[in-house]
């Protein structure tokens, strides 16, 4: 049941790439406050 090993992997890397560029884009250090707050709103 669930998705293969690898499938959730790479949708992990994916993930963590996106917030890197978005990082390196907007200049400003990381927030995990900012990112959950962001989030949920």
């Amino acid at each position: 049941n669930g998705k293969p090993v690898k499938v959730a992997l790479v949708a992990c890397m994916h993930k963590l790439l996106t917030i890197i560029n978005a990082i390196l884009k907007s200049g400003q250090p990381w927030s995990a406050t900012h990112q959950t707050l962001q989030k949920t709103a």
